[in-house]
């Protein structure tokens, strides 16, 4: 990105600096995505330097060793996060009953964590609800192999995802989307799932003891991240979503908040390949309706995690199981998540149909297994057949959703629109 504030290949003039940007077909006419003649101008990272240079490490497994290294027997690992406020864990007792608001925010495929955090924290900075300086922005980094050495501030090792085994894997498929184990460390593989380190994360932030103030938390995801939170958000027993009543609210005294006034969580799922459906039905031919025997047949995994709930499947994970059990079952897993507050966003121009680029379709790694396509044959048609599977499920419309105007696959132009801006922070 240039200083005018528009991506590569695009020009705004900057004499006035109008607040889109045009597609230069000089540099580029043979190649111009007509979705994306004409996208809005993004605005500049905010962070300070200090901010993007610290990688921070929280525990996920408690009881381990403080001591990290290489490998030590007792490190556990933590989830590697960057902060706006320092690490959740060790800020003072100003900052900490400063903060009023906090927004946690998940990486697409790429885990591009840095990027994420600077369009959060320029999102917090943009939003008008809270004072900017009493808003907490966590961005975790669901690291792989691949992602090199990474030094966290706690002196622990990184909890690793990925596919194989440990340092040889390469994780094509985000298992860490899902709620698979880690890898790495050792003494956490088998134990430690991504949704494990997502809940340390929230929960850290939900004590009222550290941040007696805090009465919102915004959780996000784009693309890979968007699948992450709406995973998440259905099976999480560790937050509190809903309404005061609701039996969510049991949770509330585990994390000391009996005794202060109502935390909301928000979940806002933005742009994902796909969603966990609550049954096996899907939008086909402009119907909710069961595939086919024939379908299903070519198609077995359609509806099993982390597609649906049914058991079994390549995705299966022990977080889904332990939470499903936890909860007291699959109805009550699914009676719950239509009180809890989600909000899906979706790019009105994220609708191209191809894997990865097609002349000047550029999908940015849409999903095209039968599992994905039964969902829908792009990212802004499937948003519109999960929220109305919702109503069709719930018997009336359950969260919201919203259509970005002018907006593509892209979770800068999708977090600081007016839109979004709106949706994660009202």
């Amino acid at each position: 990105m240039t200083n005018t504030g528009c991506p590569p290949k695009y020009e705004t003039d900057t004499q006035t600096f109008t607040p889109v940007c045009q597609h230069d077909t000089e540099i580029d006419p043979d190649n111009i995505d007509p979705l994306v003649r004409t996208v809005p101008r993004y605005k500049l990272c905010s962070p300070s330097a200090e901010m993007l240079k610290t990688v921070h490490g929280l525990p996920v497994l408690f009881g381990c060793s403080s001591t990290g290294g290489e490998e030590s027997k007792d490190d556990c690992g933590d989830i590697a996060y960057y902060s706006s406020h320092e690490a959740i864990l060790s800020l003072s007792s100003s900052p900490r009953s400063k903060i009023r608001a906090a927004m946690v925010v998940v990486h697409g495929q790429s885990r591009n964590a840095d990027d994420y955090f600077c369009a959060a924290h320029l999102t917090s900075q943009l939003q008008t609800r809270y004072p900017a300086d009493s808003v907490v922005v966590i961005a975790p980094w669901f690291l792989e192999w691949t992602d090199g050495n990474v030094t966290l501030s706690s002196g622990r090792s990184a909890l690793r995802w990925g596919s194989g085994e440990r340092r040889n894997s390469v994780d094509n498929a985000g298992v860490w989307r899902y709620g698979a184990d880690a890898i790495y460390p050792s003494s956490s593989a088998n134990r430690t799932s991504s949704f494990d380190a997502l809940d340390a994360i929230v929960e850290s932030l939900a004590n009222s003891t550290q941040f007696p103030n805090l009465d919102m938390i915004a959780v996000s995801g784009h693309s890979s991240g968007g699948q992450m939170v709406q995973r998440w958000a259905l099976l999480t027993n560790k937050i509190p979503f809903g309404d005061i009543g609701h039996p969510d609210t049991q949770v509330s005294r585990s994390l000391g908040q009996e005794n202060r006034k109502r935390l909301h969580v928000r979940a806002i799922v933005a742009n994902p390949s796909s969603y966990v459906y609550l049954d096996g039905r899907r939008y086909i031919n402009n119907t909710f309706q069961y595939p086919t025997k024939k379908t299903q047949a070519t198609c077995p995994q359609y509806n099993q995690w982390e597609y649906g709930l049914d058991v079994g499947g390549p995705t299966d994970v022990r977080y889904e199981h332990k939470a499903i059990m936890k909860a007291g079952g699959i109805d009550r897993v699914i009676e719950r998540y239509g009180h809890r507050d989600v909000a899906y966003l979706a790019g009105s121009q994220d609708r191209c149909p191809t894997t990865g680029r097609d002349g000047w379709c550029y999908s940015h790694g849409l999903e095209t297994t039968c599992m994905d396509m039964l969902q829908g044959s792009n990212r802004l048609e499937r948003s519109w057949n999960y929220f109305h599977s919702l109503k069709a499920l719930y018997g009336r419309q359950r969260h919201t959703r919203t259509v970005i105007d002018g907006v593509g696959h892209d979770h800068s132009l999708m977090f600081t629109s007016r839109e979004g801006i709106a949706a994660i922070w009202t």
